[in-house]
């Protein structure tokens, strides 16, 4: 499998993921797994919907695009794409942001 886009990386990892939790495999690496899973799919849904007007929106897109943090993903879709994102689901990221750092780095503290 040709792996070219953020979708084709979550997709990815999300059955690896999954197929590995249903062989009952549970590791710490898992925690970071899941939230850079929920971060190749929304990176997906800024990158194929949306479109820069301008130099500026453009570098907003690329720094949007650099790190892991969730919450920021949250913010840039809701703000500058106009797609609502429901509680429940702004909250359960809230609660895994953080992990990618956390679950890989002894005595680094969640980005929230």
């Amino acid at each position: 499998m040709a792996l070219r886009t953020y979708l084709d990386f979550a997709e990815n990892d999300y059955n690896y993921f999954r197929q590995s939790y249903e062989h009952g495999i549970v590791a710490n690496a898992m925690a970071a797994d899941a939230q850079e899973i929920c971060e190749k799919y929304m990176k997906h849904v800024i990158d194929q919907y949306y479109m820069a007007a301008s130099m500026e929106e453009q570098a907003e897109y690329e720094t949007v695009m650099r790190p892991h943090n969730l919450l920021k993903l949250v913010k840039f879709i809701e703000g500058k794409m106009g797609i609502s994102l429901s509680a429940e689901m702004k909250n359960d990221l809230r609660s895994i942001n953080g992990y990618y750092f956390t679950a890989r780095y002894p005595g680094m503290r969640a980005l929230r």
